[in-house]
């Protein structure tokens, strides 16, 4: 459920189907929180489990961040309690198997978790802001300056990965 074989689908068909506000809003969030991801990594540089053969950082985890803003973005905004319940669902399976099969531990999925909300709380009052919430499109354009300045930022700490540049593209478009 984090993974974007299955989150790509799910996010077009959800724009396809139902209030597109809310579900680009979600994927504006999702997006915007990798490159906040790979940010707070390049800061905490905390390194994952060395028995997983991977390089990489581990706090905060990113699967657990992105996935708690896209998907507590959708519960926040879609009242349907069988649906809601399902979120709550999908979220702790991904935070226990990262944990389970050792990409991280409870710290790094706990403090997902709080950045993914961190997310979602100032998205919300930046979106329903004055400027943004009658002109709609200035958010997007927002959103990609400030994904874009994360990225400046990253260039100078770390390798820019190649997902980051292709939610750039996204949200660009």
């Amino acid at each position: 459920m984090s993974d974007a074989n299955f989150l790509i689908p799910f996010l077009i068909i959800g724009f396809i189907s139902f209030k597109r506000e809310t579900w680009g809003q979600a994927l504006f969030l999702f997006l915007f929180s990798m490159a906040l991801n790979v940010y707070l990594k390049s800061i905490f540089q905390i390194p994952l489990n060395p028995s997983l053969g991977k390089v990489g950082y581990a706090f905060p985890s990113g699967h657990m961040q992105t996935c708690t803003a896209l998907y507590g973005w959708l519960f926040w905004n879609i009242r349907n309690i069988i649906f809601r319940f399902l979120i709550l669902i999908i979220l702790a399976g991904i935070g226990f198997s990262m944990i389970y099969f050792g990409y991280h531990n409870l710290k790094d999925v706990l403090a997902g978790v709080g950045f993914g909300f961190v997310t979602i709380i100032l998205y919300h009052f930046i979106a329903n802001s004055s400027i943004f919430h009658k002109k709609g499109y200035l958010l997007g354009i927002f959103m990609a300056v400030m994904m874009g300045l994360l990225m400046v930022t990253i260039h100078f700490t770390s390798k820019i990965p190649n997902h980051l540049w292709i939610g750039l593209y996204i949200i660009i478009g």
